[in-house]
C-alpha cells in the first residue's frame, strides 16, 4: 500500500464528533467526518472511494494489508473495524460523511487496551480503480512512524457511562449506582429481600461455621457450627415470647420434670 504526502491528496479532518448522545449505546456510532481532497494543488470533484479502518498503533508496516489490496484482517495492530465509502468532492474538493454508517461502530465491546489507543487510517483511491491503487493519506509525511491519525476523545466520549465495558443500570453485568449512605436501594436488591429464603454458603464450602455477623467492632453473631451441627449465639438471648423444645436442654428432657423444685427459674438466670 502507497502512503502519499498531503501535499498531493489532502484530506482536512474539520470534524469527527458523536452524532448521537453517549448514552445510546444500543444504536450504532456514527461520526461525521469532512474534509477536502486535492491532487497537484487543484480539487478533486470526481468520485473517490475512501477506506477507513481503526489500528492499535500510528505505524503502517509491511503486512498490515493483503498483495491485493485489502486490509489483512489478521494483522497484529488491526483494531478490529473498517469500512469503505464512495463520495463525490464538489467544486472545492469539500466532502462529509458518516462513520459507521456503513459498518457499525461498536466501542462497547473494544477491549480496554484497544479503545485507550486507537488510530485511524484513511486510504483514497478513484472509484473504478482496483484495491491496490489504494493510497494512505501519510497525517505526518516528515515523520516515517506516523501515519494514522489517533481517535482521542470521541470514543471515551461514547464510552462514558462505561467502566471496564460495563454499563450502569440494574441488568446482568450492570453497575448498580449506589444510594444515600453508600448503600443499595431497595429495589436494585428486590429479589433478596422478597425471598421467601436466604441462603448463606450457598456452595456448601464451609468446613467450620457458617456466621451472621452483628457490627465490626461489635462483634456479635449468630453462627451455625458445621461440624458439631449446632446453633451458636455469642452473647445472651432475650426471648418476649415462647420458648418451645422439642429436644433436651443440657441433658435433660424436660417432660420429664413435674415437681415444683425442680422447675426451670424464669428471673435468676439460670
Amino acid at each position: 500500500m502507497k502512503r502519499i504526502s498531503p501535499l498531493l491528496w489532502l484530506a482536512s479532518l474539520l470534524a469527527l464528533i458523536a452524532t448521537q448522545h453517549c448514552f445510546a449505546l444500543s444504536a450504532p456510532m456514527q461520526h461525521i467526518y469532512t474534509g477536502h481532497l486535492y491532487a497537484n494543488g487543484a480539487p478533486v470533484t470526481t468520485p473517490q472511494t475512501i477506506r477507513f479502518s481503526f489500528w492499535k498503533t500510528g505505524t503502517v508496516v509491511s503486512g498490515d494489508s493483503n498483495t491485493n489490496g485489502t486490509i489483512n484482517d489478521a494483522a497484529p495492530s488491526y483494531g478490529g473495524w473498517k469500512e469503505v465509502q464512495t463520495v463525490t468532492p464538489n467544486a472545492s474538493g469539500y466532502f462529509a460523511l458518516k462513520l459507521g454508517s456503513i459498518t457499525p461502530i461498536d466501542y462497547a465491546n473494544m477491549p480496554p487496551d484497544v479503545i485507550s489507543s486507537l488510530f485511524l487510517q484513511v486510504d483514497v483511491k478513484e472509484a473504478t480503480a482496483p484495491l491496490t491503487d489504494y493510497e494512505t493519506l501519510d497525517v505526518d509525511p516528515l515523520t516515517a512512524t506516523v501515519d494514522r491519525s489517533p481517535v482521542g476523545a470521541v470514543p471515551f466520549a461514547s464510552n462514558a457511562n462505561l467502566l471496564d465495558q460495563h454499563a450502569v443500570g440494574t441488568n446482568a453485568g450492570d453497575i448498580p449506582v449506589l444510594g444515600t449512605g453508600g448503600t443499595l436501594p431497595t429495589s436494585l436488591i428486590a429479589p433478596a429481600i422478597d425471598s421467601d429464603t436466604f441462603t448463606l454458603d450457598a456452595n456448601n464450602t464451609s468446613a467450620s461455621e457458617i456466621s451472621l455477623r452483628f457490627g465490626d467492632l461489635l462483634g456479635k453473631k449468630l453462627a451455625y457450627d458445621t461440624v458439631a451441627q449446632t446453633f451458636k449465639f455469642n452473647d445472651s438471648v432475650h426471648i418476649d415470647g415462647n420458648l418451645t423444645v422439642t429436644g433436651l436442654v443440657n441433658g435433660v428432657d424436660l417432660s420429664t420434670i413435674n415437681n415444683e423444685a425442680s422447675q426451670l427459674k424464669v428471673s435468676s438466670g439460670a
